[in-house]
């Protein structure tokens, strides 16, 4: 069977990421993702750091369908709330004056549409930020921690068989 469709074409961080990106006016290398090893500059600024939290299974189904061709499609889709760990973080006082300014872009009507383009769509907005200490002692670093909710359909199509047309298996017990 070969896939025809996937979505969503993103996965949920990356779309997260993206988002605070520009509503943030952030460059490259201020928003990275956990495990990429990016060392925090100590430079002024703000930069954001994502990571995958619990992920939960909400439901699955599959079903079959056709296309404008008449051929048999396999439909299979996966609705998941998807975990996403925020840490914003700064050497000055950006962490502490933009932290909020991450949760307003993640609402925005900009956030709600690249959302829902991938499938997805925002569970709720966090309700408290975690202060996290700081091990680096030569600088202060300000760093908070918060967690959203990201709901995601994930579906593949894959081209499939009819009933009829799949080969016969023949079940064999021992007398």
């Amino acid at each position: 069977m070969a896939t025809q469709t996937i979505s969503p074409t993103q996965e949920p961080i990356k779309v997260v990421a993206s988002i605070i990106q520009t509503e943030l006016g952030l460059s490259d290398g201020q928003v990275m993702l956990s495990y990429q090893n990016y060392p925090i500059p100590e430079t002024v600024g703000l930069y954001v750091s994502l990571a995958y939290g619990t992920e939960t299974v909400i439901g699955s189904t599959n079903y079959n369908s056709t296309d404008l061709q008449g051929n048999y499609l396999e439909v299979q889709a996966v609705s998941m709330m998807h975990g996403v760990d925020i840490e914003v973080m700064s050497f000055d006082d950006s962490a502490r004056l933009q932290k909020e300014q991450v949760v307003m872009a993640l609402s925005s009507v900009n956030a709600q549409n690249v959302l829902a383009k991938n499938n997805m769509r925002l569970a709720s907005t966090p309700t408290s930020f975690i202060t996290i200490g700081d091990e680096q002692p030569a600088k202060q670093l300000n760093r908070y921690h918060f967690t959203v909710q990201i709901y995601a359909l994930h579906e593949q199509t894959l081209s499939s068989s009819y009933f009829d047309s799949l080969q016969k298996v023949d079940l064999v017990v021992d007398p």
